[in-house]
């Protein structure tokens, strides 16, 4: 019961509203509170007032909107620009540079997002990136490409007939249909020692000496005697070792934890090599460059986005040689478990890779004698 402000005559109707109307005296230190609700970040309120600021859109996508009751509107007035897609990306934890495509291009409205990390996952990363970015672009823009540490643009051939041919058309792949291309690739480097038993298996050791070794003794082929006259013995054995590889099948093999095998990838490139200042391959932070007189064998892999995607790789090691399944169309780059048999195994790198759809791993080994 609330004190009336009624005169004594009023009626029983009158009081009835009145009573009806009023509220109770605890309820006014309440209404005190209303003013400042928004600044609270109560539970309860956060999806009213992210609908209220328009940014209920990308509520979703970010693992904690609170953010946006703080940024999201300074994000509202950039939207529709680059800038509105450099905040959003950095909500998600993908930070980037953008780049918008030449004028002179056919589709000059579309442009990449060159990603300052790999993205810690498929999904649902790659969505998160993608929905931000397509909320906040410019209506006229379309988001084409994100890419990290593999880019391989497309060639301009103009109206010839290059024009329409895989050259025209550049890295990536799609993890949904109509969504932008992905870019990525990550680089795995083993740099190796050949031990014995791995040159006695392959049929391809000399034993260290020491001196220099009389030309008498020397039985190996004139075609593979690339190493100078003047050479140390050492430098003989190592250029012999690592020329006997050449012309031989190489294919990278991945395993899991239990030993399984997960695929095979045929080598991209088999090359005798030396070290030398900015040399076409690099591992472990050296360069070397192909020499036919070299005294280390390079052999490098890809594997491409998809393949064994879903698998984790814990060790990946080199098969020389091998019989590849009679039902394998010649060239294929990829086999699966049980279309490659034999060969011998050397360099094993015990390493954990994930295996993505969205993502390329190159591995190179560098086998030294």
């Amino acid at each position: 019961m609330v004190a009336t402000l009624l005169p004594p005559n009023g009626t029983p109707l009158l009081r009835a509203f009145e009573q009806a109307a009023a509220y109770e005296p605890h309820v006014e230190a309440g209404l005190g509170l209303v003013p400042g609700v928004k600044g609270r970040g109560l539970p309860a309120f956060l999806q009213f007032l992210l609908w209220e600021y328009g940014l209920i859109e990308l509520a979703p996508h970010l693992d904690n909107p609170y953010v946006l009751i703080e940024e999201g509107r300074p994000w509202q007035i950039e939207r529709d620009t680059f800038a509105a897609i450099a905040r959003g990306i950095g909500w998600v934890g993908a930070p980037g540079m953008i780049v918008e495509a030449p004028g002179r291009r056919a589709w000059w409205n579309n442009f990449q997002l060159y990603l300052g990390a790999l993205p810690a996952n498929d999904a649902p990363m790659l969505q998160r990136i993608d929905r931000v970015t397509r909320l906040g672009k410019p209506f006229r823009s379309d988001f084409r490409r994100g890419v990290w540490n593999f880019d391989a643009p497309a060639l301009e051939a103009g109206w010839t007939r290059l024009g329409s041919s895989m050259l025209a058309d550049d890295s990536g792949v799609r993890v949904e249909a109509g969504g932008p291309k992905w870019s990525f690739r990550r680089d795995h480097d083993n740099s190796y020692l050949l031990t014995e038993s791995e040159g006695v298996a392959l049929g391809n050791w000399v034993e260290p000496v020491e001196g220099d070794v009389p030309w008498s003794e020397m039985d190996f082929p004139w075609s593979t005697a690339f190493a100078p006259w003047a050479s140390d013995v050492a430098t003989i054995r190592r250029s012999v070792m690592a020329s006997w590889f050449v012309g031989r099948s190489a294919h990278v093999r991945l395993r899991d934890a239990a030993g399984d095998v997960i695929g095979y990838r045929r080598a991209s490139a088999c090359r005798t090599v030396k070290a030398a200042g900015g040399g076409a391959y690099s591992v472990a932070g050296l360069a070397y460059a192909p020499a036919p007189d070299g005294g280390a064998f390079l052999i490098r892999a890809t594997i491409d986005a998809g393949n064994g995607a879903g698998g984790i790789a814990e060790t990946a090691d080199v098969l020389i040689g091998g019989e590849i399944d009679d039902s394998i169309p010649p060239g294929r780059l990829w086999l699966e478990p049980g279309q490659l048999t034999g060969g011998v195994p050397i360099a094993p790198l015990a390493k954990t890779i994930p295996l993505r759809a969205a993502v390329r791993e190159r591995l190179t080994f560098l086998v030294r004698f």
